[in-house]
């Protein structure tokens, strides 16, 4: 056999073996070489399976296999390779049509006849194309009792004898495909699931990075179809993908995923730091994924930090209002990555993934905010809004309100060493016994060498609802 016939086996042996990105529709965009079909065996069609690895060569290339043959390739010579799988010559019948249309008189003008090709789809964001196809993972002990052909589709597939993670995929009644997954240990994983992506088209990056200003939502790409539990993963398992766009390509591959991808930087860790701290947080997530379903919080040690977020994720932290000492830094981004239709949400299905990096620091604060005391209600009687201060000497404050700027209480005095320090307020106007009636109010507190602190705090006028129930 010639070189060029062992190159393409080989070729195509490899796409199937080691890619784990198999589809539907669209070229690949791996190169092929060109083949000598002189060399090949011509199969009958009364030999060839209902079911198989077909690859269809055209005059500019190869098509993604097919799992088995369309009608507009019925008519092309199919040829045996040496792999166990087939070669359909659409070339030839590419030739016929080009003779037989070189030949017959030019259309009308206009395209008269219905000639002209159908227009193409519109281009639409990928998470549009996919929003209507579900993802489920198929039971085949239940197939094999309920659905005899769903379970004789999943037994059809061949056997996969190497090693390596791979897919194969094949088409099941007019708008479904099954995914047969093989040899995925998913044993280490803790963080981390069996995700099938899903994407038009293939040559795309699998990530990039969020810039939660919008700038990077013009990169399209790849998207969770759908998901396995790490500790659900088996070997092998079956896949279903139904409801398929049939108007766009649509092309599969499988990842370990655990959500964004974060990182904090312009601190090292456990630097002391005091006032404001300029930070940024880089995001890396799936590139199809747009930034009206990504989500940043940034805590202190758990609670919500005083900061601002300003373009590409940098973020303006004030740490004055953070505990002094060995304090984290907590940026937690949480996606919703995965194409389904909003109207009609799947069930049992996981939507968001959420990935916290954590930054450790020296806090330097000689006064700092403990407690808020924020939206506490009036029904509790007294409010305790606690600071905290590490030194000797004067402290003062004040709670006023906050457009008027009127006096509700004041506090002063000499604090003699470290300690924490509680502003007791009950609600009411400056004569103690009025009772406040707007939703804010503003704190403002001060200790002699140390930062000033100023916060709004809000008022919850709905209050502790007691539980309540219904006798007959």
């Amino acid at each position: 056999m010639k070189n060029s016939m062992k190159l393409l086996a080989r070729q195509l042996r490899g796409l199937l073996l080691t890619g784990l990105a198999v589809g539907l529709g669209g070229p690949l965009s791996a190169q092929m070489v060109q083949t000598d079909t002189d060399e090949l065996e011509l199969v009958p069609r009364e030999q060839l399976p209902k079911s198989g690895t077909f690859w269809v060569k055209e005059s500019n290339g190869f098509l993604p296999p097919l799992p088995c043959l369309t009608g507009d390739v019925l008519d092309a010579p199919i040829y045996a390779l040496p792999n166990g799988q087939f070669l359909v010559d659409a070339t030839a019948v590419q030739r016929s049509t080009m003779r037989a249309s070189s030949m017959s008189p030019p259309p009308p003008p206009g395209g008269g006849g219905g000639g002209n090709p159908p227009p193409p789809p519109p281009n639409i964001r990928n998470y549009q194309k996919f929003i209507g196809q579900v993802f489920s993972v198929i039971d085949t002990n239940n197939a094999a009792v309920n659905d005899t052909n769903l379970y004789k589709a999943c037994i059809s597939f061949p056997a996969r004898t190497n090693t390596g993670a791979t897919l194969q995929i094949a088409r099941y009644r007019t708008n479904c495909v099954i995914i047969k997954a093989n040899h995925f240990d998913y044993s280490a994983e803790t963080d981390r699931d069996f995700a099938l992506l899903v994407c038009d088209p293939v040559n795309k990056p699998t990530w990039k990075t969020i810039n939660l200003s919008g700038s990077s939502d013009s990169q399209d790409g790849w998207l969770v179809q759908g998901s396995v539990p790490n500790y659900e993963v088996t070997d092998p398992m079956f896949l279903m993908v139904s409801n398929i766009n049939l108007a766009y390509n649509a092309f599969f591959r499988a990842i370990p995923y655990g959500g964004p991808q974060v990182q904090i930087l312009g601190a090292q860790p456990y630097a002391t730091v005091s006032n404001t701290l300029a930070l940024q947080a880089t995001i890396t997530d799936l590139s199809g994924t747009t930034t009206t379903n990504q989500q940043m919080a940034v805590t202190v040690n758990g609670l919500p930090a005083r900061c601002t977020v300003g373009p590409s994720n940098t973020i303006s932290l004030d740490t004055k209002y953070a505990q002094s000492g060995s304090e984290e830094i907590e940026v937690a981004a949480s996606s919703l990555p995965v194409a389904f239709d909003p109207q009609n949400p799947p069930m049992d299905a996981r939507l968001i993934w959420a990935t916290t990096a954590a930054l450790p620091l020296d806090f330097e604060n000689r006064a700092f905010l403990v407690n808020a005391s924020d939206m506490c209600s009036p029904d509790m009687g007294t409010n305790y809004i606690a600071f905290g201060v590490n030194q000797a000497g004067n402290i003062s404050a004040t709670i006023s309100e906050p457009s008027s700027g009127r006096l509700l209480a004041s506090y002063g005095g000499y604090v003699p060493y470290a300690t924490t320090l509680h502003l007791i307020w009950n609600f009411t106007e400056a004569n103690g016994v009025t009772p406040y009636t707007n939703d804010t109010y503003k704190v403002h507190f001060v200790a002699s060498g140390a930062a000033t602190l100023d916060l709004t705090n809000r008022i919850d006028r709905q209050g502790v609802r007691g539980g309540r129930r219904n006798y007959p």
